[in-house]
């Protein structure tokens, strides 16, 4: 039995180009995440079904750990209330009183990180003046120990079954995630999310690609193993990937699309996971950011259905 995560304290979102935590010293305590929960004049299939459907639109960038952890901690969440992923190809069991569906939508974290990527050393030198010593560098338990809120995010990835976040493992480089929300945005064309899980299952093998197995997912022959590993070969042209995505001489249709949602975002939300939950049954819609814990998520999913 996996242990029970902790969600005695409020994981904060990221903001700005990364979240960096301050070097010794103890982690501050956040404030709450604010929810908020709206109800529609009308419901948009009425209320006299016994079967209700959520639909999560997310946005995040998958390069952000707390969006892994997020994401992680609602499905979780979705698990402990019994709710079943809707498939329009898949028969639901009449006894599912919630189904529901995920849509990811791209926020660019580090939109100045060049294709290639960047050292994680000298991304934190360059951005914040934080630099490591060569120890430190070497020796991921050295780091944690200095930066307490990279430790606090391994232990709560390793109390949601994470193996690990890698987050003080400097041989991984922060990425440019350009190609990766191309991948997401055409599987989702292909596969519309309020049908079918298709584009939840890419989101899913590119966190655990990149935080779990330290994978470098900016690479073009990461992104088309990822491809294969979900059976999706078939959906997505050998040459689809670019190899310079940051190219502002760029006229690809998957690319304006997802810098356009990404800019967008940024003006309708000051950081990421940010999840905004449509109970399309009853017309209910509510609203939280960060990665907040299994029980929060848990009660704003119970605040849609009751």
């Amino acid at each position: 039995m996996s242990q029970q995560p902790n969600d005695s304290t409020t994981v904060p979102s990221c903001t700005g180009d990364y979240c960096l935590p301050p070097r010794h010293g103890n982690v501050q305590n956040e404030e709450p995440t604010r929810v908020t929960e709206t109800v529609s004049s009308s419901a948009l299939h009425g209320s006299n079904n016994s079967q209700q459907h959520i639909h999560i639109e997310i946005i995040s960038d998958v390069g952000c750990p707390f969006c892994f952890l997020g994401k992680t901690q609602l499905e979780k969440a979705l698990e402990l209330m019994g709710a079943k992923y809707f498939s329009k190809i898949e028969n639901i069991d009449s006894s599912t009183l919630v189904t529901y569906s995920m849509e990811w939508k791209p926020f660019l974290l580090n939109p100045s990180i060049p294709s290639e990527g960047q050292e994680r050393a000298k991304f934190f030198k360059l951005k914040f003046g934080v630099e490591f010593s060569e120890e430190e560098k070497k020796n991921p338990a050295l780091l944690l120990k200095a930066m307490p809120m990279l430790a606090r995010i391994e232990q709560l990835g390793a109390e949601l079954g994470i193996k690990t976040m890698n987050v003080a493992n400097m041989n991984l480089p922060m990425i440019n995630s350009l190609n990766a929300h191309r991948l997401m945005k055409l599987i989702a064309e292909k596969y519309p999310p309020r049908e079918n899980d298709h584009q939840n299952r890419v989101s899913e093998r590119i966190f655990r690609a990149y935080f779990e197995e330290a994978l470098d997912v900016s690479q073009v022959p990461v992104l088309k193993q990822i491809v294969k590993d979900c059976n999706l070969e078939k959906d997505v042209p050998d040459n689809f990937f670019l190899e310079d995505p940051s190219s502002d001489d760029h006229r690809d249709p998957h690319l304006i699309q997802v810098k356009d949602e990404a800019r967008r975002a940024s003006f309708s939300t000051n950081g990421v996971p940010y999840f905004n939950f449509t109970n399309v049954t009853k017309g209910l819609k509510s609203n939280c950011s960060g990665a907040v814990g299994v029980q929060k998520f848990l009660k704003v999913l119970q605040s849609l259905v009751k």
